[in-house]
């Protein structure tokens, strides 16, 4: 039983892996393969898939007008990719197995943190790569002679902000606050930001640092509220910039200037997700389809742009180009080096001055393309247009919405009530999502590692009966609970039970096998789009005292009291409930007595998919989600469960309520950026004191599990 049990586990990991893999068949003649690794999934899977289509659409062009000429010959271009799962170590792992495979001609990951775990690979290997998605100045500032960039660098980003305030706006900002997420590129985007602020004379009022993909920055704007900025500039990615916006609605900020932001509004997820809320933003960008310059391959940027419509049915955001300008280069100096050796190529490279469709490719001795200004977009009629620098083809800057006059209250007391207020009401939502996880865990002894991609599921289920049938987000989750219960109980009754018995390693890697082909399954057949559920309610909010409560968080709250109301009661106060907890204290006497245990486990895990669902849906009114998105809630679960004590509903929901308040008043105290440290440092606090959580049971620990 357990070598069947370990070769169905071991498939479903196989099959996760494979749907990660990107290498192909071995190319035919004639053809030259360039190597990428790049985020097919995990948190930058988004901007990942974007870069993708760029190349894709940069081979499609080049291989259909005859391809690269080298010599008298045309090669084709092939190229490989591999998911580098938005993770920098296994960028560089993967680049180090291309070069065993001998693929010596790279473009580059998306992000600066992979391309610069990337680039120390490639300059040891003596490869050369290509790039348009890693910007962070210390990239090049490491002598490295291998690597080249045609974007221009990070720490003109938020300067190209600036200065489009100063030169369009009526009134000119004077005191601007900035929010960085804590990545390289961010960081470095965010110093040129204050530095440029500085040269033109605006005081920067606070910069506060957020952890990298966080939905939830909401520590950061209630510091930044009473300092009451005019402008206010976010050097962030895409979650992180749906956030600012979503939240500063919640909690009333609102200043004249609006919002700018570095990476966020250029991409289509950012306007589809936030809809009217979008309408405004300003946004920092590589490449609109109003930039000068051409070339032989795309022409100019007005035709690049028709042509990748007409080949992916929608508008080309600035990820597409930039990636499409690297493969283009590379094209370029492989022709212009008449070979495919890469210390040729690197030479050629190093000596490109053209103009393109991206406008003018020149690089400098450290790799950087010097010669490419920024332009500044914004969100106009829920379409990009481009505003920054003034030209011919540029549209009028719409003034942002009147500023709000409620700043909240400036004291330390005001700031201390609302994010203790805010901290509980995320807590609340917490424990929705973990209630489900401890009941699993503390019935039956297995840690669920699926239980996240269970969570997104629901979000995703409520998400398209909205889209599709108009179904209100709370009629979709009991939808989402009704067929999450269903395939709760299938998945048990007819996979985990056959691990019952098994070592826990096993349950481990079953369900985490689960969870790698779930989020795949997600991404083939959804993409891997934020999405967001729209509501009328979800970012209004009321004031008590000068502390806003979102109406949206609240019903969240009130559900997540409720449905774990419901789940004690039906536990305690129903045959099947009590057969429930019966079994979690001793399945070997729920045998004797008769209950069908394997019928039981199903029941529960069934119950718990079923919550799982129901918070998925909650969550995408508030926050956005993606499938990248399910490993934090399973983490996140493990955490609230552990602390509320196992088999303890009302403990799973005082566990979030804590973990939601702790990291509200971490963010306000400390830096944003400790969240998660604080959080898991308050663990291991209860567990000392409490070994079996706040509200946990110690019958529990001294169960028995017969056979």
């Amino acid at each position: 039983m357990r070598r069947r049990v370990g070769v169905l586990a071991g498939l479903l990991l196989l099959t996760a892996g494979q749907a990660r893999a990107g290498l192909a068949a071995a190319p035919p003649k004639d053809t030259v393969t360039i190597g990428a690794a790049l985020s097919l999934t995990g948190s930058l899977s988004r901007e990942g898939a974007l870069t993708r289509e760029g190349y894709d659409y940069c081979a499609t062009v080049v291989n259909k007008k005859g391809g690269v000429q080298v010599g008298d010959r045309a090669y084709k271009l092939a190229l490989r990719y591999q998911d580098d799962q938005s993770t920098p170590d296994t960028a560089s792992r993967l680049v180090e197995q291309m070069n065993s495979a001998g693929i010596k001609l790279l473009l580059g990951p998306y992000g600066s943190a992979s391309t610069e775990a990337a680039a120390a690979v490639v300059e040891r290997n003596g490869q050369v790569m290509v790039e348009g998605a890693g910007a962070d100045d210390k990239i090049f500032a490491k002598g490295y002679r291998r690597i080249f960039a045609v974007l221009s660098p990070a720490s003109t980003y938020l300067g190209a902000l600036l200065q489009a305030a100063v030169d369009l706006y009526q009134v000119k900002p004077k005191r601007v606050a900035i929010i960085s997420a804590d990545d390289g590129f961010s960081k470095t985007a965010a110093e040129g930001g204050r530095a440029e602020a500085r040269r033109l004379g605006i005081d920067v009022v606070g910069v506060e640092y957020v952890p990298n993909a966080t939905t939830d920055v909401s520590s950061a704007l209630t510091k930044l509220r009473p300092l009451r900025p005019d402008y206010v500039l976010g050097s962030v990615h895409l979650q992180e910039g749906i956030a600012i916006v979503k939240q500063s609605k919640e909690l009333g900020l609102s200043p004249s200037g609006g919002f700018g932001e570095t990476v966020a509004p250029a991409t289509p997820d950012f306007v589809r997700t936030l809809g009217k809320s979008a309408e405004g933003v300003l946004g920092s960008a590589q490449w609109t389809p109003d930039v000068p310059g051409r070339d032989d391959w795309f022409g100019n940027a007005a035709e690049y742009a028709a042509g990748f419509r007409a080949k992916f049915g929608r508008e080309a955001t600035y990820h597409n180009a930039e990636a499409t300008a690297a493969c283009l280069a590379m094209v370029m100096a492989m022709e212009r080096a008449d070979s495919l050796e890469p210390d040729k190529v690197r030479d050629a490279l190093d000596e490109l001055d053209v103009d393109t469709f991206f406008g003018p490719i020149r690089f400098d001795p450290t790799g950087k393309n010097t010669a490419k200004p920024m332009y500044v977009i914004q969100i106009q009629d829920g379409k990009v247009v481009t505003v920054w620098p003034r030209g011919a083809l540029t549209q009028p800057l719409r003034p942002p919405a009147p500023a709000s006059t409620d700043a909240g209250g400036t004291s330390p007391g005001a700031r201390f009530a609302q994010s203790t207020v805010y901290g509980l009401l995320q807590g609340g939502l917490y424990g929705l999502v973990g209630v489900g996880f401890s009941m699993v865990w503390g019935v039956t002894n297995i840690v669920n590692l699926s239980h996240g991609a269970l969570v997104i599921g629901g979000a995703y289920i409520a998400w398209e009966l909205n889209a599709t049938f108009g179904l209100h987000p709370l009629l979709g989750m009991v939808v989402a609970a009704i067929v999450l219960f269903g395939l709760g109980y299938v998945v048990q009754r007819g996979l985990i039970n056959l691990v019952m018995n098994a070592p826990i390693f096993m349950t481990l890697l079953l369900t985490f096998g689960l969870e790698l082909a779930t989020v795949n399954a997600l991404v083939w057949t959804l993409t891997g789009d934020y999405r967001s559920i729209p509501t009328g309610y979800a970012t209004e909010a009321f004031a008590v005292g000068g502390v806003r409560v979102p109406y949206g968080r609240l019903v969240g709250f009130a559900l997540a009291i409720i449905l774990t109301a419901a789940l004690a009661a039906f536990l305690g106060r129903t045959r099947l409930g009590r057969a429930i907890r019966g079994t979690g204290m001793d399945r070997g006497a729920a045998r004797l007595m008769g209950i069908p245990v394997p019928h039981i486990y199903a029941v529960t895990f069934g119950l718990a998919a079923a919550l799982a669902g129901a918070a998925g849906a909650v969550i995408g009114t508030v926050s956005t989600f993606s499938p990248a998105a399910a490993g934090g809630f399973t983490l996140r679960s493990f955490v609230v469960a552990v602390l509320g004590g196992l088999g303890n509903m009302w403990g799973a929901l005082a566990g979030g309520i804590v973990l939601g308040v702790v990291e509200a008043w971490g963010g306000q105290y400390l830096s944003g950026t400790l969240i998660n440290a604080i959080a898991f440092a308050v663990l291991v606090a209860v567990l000392i004191v409490r070994p079996a959580g706040l509200l946990g049971r110690p019958f529990y620990e001294a169960r028995i599990e017969a056979a």
